[in-house]
């Protein structure tokens, strides 16, 4: 089994992605700051220990320091980061491809065990870090079922994400669609008011452009359409726009 100061050093290598850590930045992480009389000779025990464990390949000797000689793909803290990103990258054009990627670094990280605020030390940062790319999944996630027209589905996984980023106005537009899609138009239409009152209040100052386009997107929806009062019985429809007091109404009766 890896002892504490080897699964020290693994993390340390591990946060680096393949590059060389030096002896002395070593020595200060994995006996945090407090370091033996003989610091190298302790650093070369934990080292040799390590690959006597996990293999003499797997911790590079690299000019004054070590390095993790392994393949992103093997090292479980990497291949987390890698997909989070990927994802984020293809959300746009295929969030398809996109949520199928989160869902792999959701399962990676599923028995990530939590970290406490006393815990320290190279081993608590990697943790640490993949708590912040498994949050930053789970947003993704939302974001990429609703892009992919699943709506219902995204729906409390939206939710969710805006109740812990209420400033986050993409991923605001994201839920304003599908809430619209498996809700009604009038209900997005709702919250989207109160988060523009929230704004004048909190802020002094209102929606993005971004959300902005959404809303007109929304109200398009929500005007009904109504005959144009010319011609024959085939004459085309044309959108009627609901008045003001209607429109306060209707948003008095959703709040």
């Amino acid at each position: 089994m890896v002892g504490d100061r080897s699964r020290a050093l693994l993390a340390a290598l591990a946060a680096e992605h393949g590059r060389a850590v030096r002896a002395q930045r070593l020595v200060e992480l994995i006996w945090c700051g407090e370091p033996p009389v003989n610091a190298a000779k302790g650093l070369q025990v934990v080292v040799s220990r390590t690959r006597a464990i996990c293999g003499a390949e797997v911790v590079a000797r690299d000019g004054a320091g070590y390095r993790l000689a392994l393949p992103a793909e093997q090292v479980d803290s990497c291949l987390l980061g890698q997909r989070v990103t990927e994802a984020g990258r293809l959300l746009a054009t295929d969030p398809l491809a996109a949520a199928s990627l989160v869902r792999g670094a959701l399962e990676l990280g599923a028995s990530l065990p939590a970290v406490s605020v006393e815990e320290e030390g190279p081993l608590a940062d990697v943790r640490r870090v993949a708590e912040r790319e498994l949050a930053a999944a789970r947003i993704l996630l939302a974001q990429a079922t609703s892009r992919a027209g699943r709506h219902a589905e995204a729906l409390p996984l939206l939710e969710e994400a805006h109740a812990r980023h209420a400033d986050d106005e993409g991923l605001l537009a994201d839920l304003l669609r599908s809430e619209a899609a498996a809700r009604g138009p009038a209900a997005a239409l709702g919250r989207f008011e109160r988060h523009c009152r929230d704004l004048r209040e909190q802020l002094g100052t209102g929606p993005g452009e971004a959300l902005t386009r959404v809303q007109r997107e929304l109200l398009a929806l929500d005007r009904p359409q109504v005959r144009d009062g010319t011609g024959s019985g085939t004459t085309p429809l044309r959108c009627g726009s609901m008045s003001d007091s209607a429109r306060r109404s209707r948003r008095r009766h959703l709040r």
